[in-house]
């Protein structure tokens, strides 16, 4: 008869190998969740089942002596089952997609400014226009200046008259 630490360890095994070859009912999330590292691992406690919590230097000896290979092996295994239900986006594309991200945005960005020295050029344009008719006709000239600071106000520039 083994004690309650040795048979737990082996039906934890059991049970690591039956969620390593099939979870697809779901039956074993339970443990998946714990195979992240191998403190979680032996915090398992499932007294139903007979599976007890370890320290990790416990842990250890037990496995070592009720399963072949030992505690290398279980670890091994926590390691397969943690990949397989849990699998990692390669760091490859991560920044593959991160520089698509970045070249998108300093697309935008460049357009952007691009839009905003086209708006500026062609306000500037229309502002001569506008100071031309001004000339001809003086009553307009309490409109512009409030246009002016308005200009100020929307794009925080001064509008540069020439007098020549």
């Amino acid at each position: 008869m083994l004690d309650i630490k040795s048979s737990s360890i082996i039906y934890l095994y059991d049970c690591m190998m039956n969620a390593k070859k099939n979870n697809n009912d779901g039956s074993y999330n339970w443990l998946l969740s714990k195979c992240k590292n191998q403190s979680s691992l032996c915090s398992i406690e499932r007294k139903s089942t007979g599976i007890i919590s370890m320290t990790l230097n416990t842990f250890k000896k037990y496995s070592n002596d009720n399963i072949d290979g030992g505690f290398e092996k279980i670890n091994t295994l926590r390691k397969e089952i943690y990949n397989k239900y849990n699998p990692k986006v390669k760091t490859a594309n991560k920044k593959e997609n991160l520089k698509k991200k970045n070249l998108s945005v300093q697309k935008r960005l460049e357009n952007s400014e691009r839009q905003r020295a086209i708006l500026l050029r062609a306000y500037k344009d229309l502002n001569q226009i506008t100071l031309d008719a001004i000339c001809n006709s003086p009553q307009y000239d309490y409109a512009y200046k409030k246009h002016s600071k308005m200009y100020y106000k929307y794009f925080n520039l001064s509008i540069i008259v020439d007098n020549e």
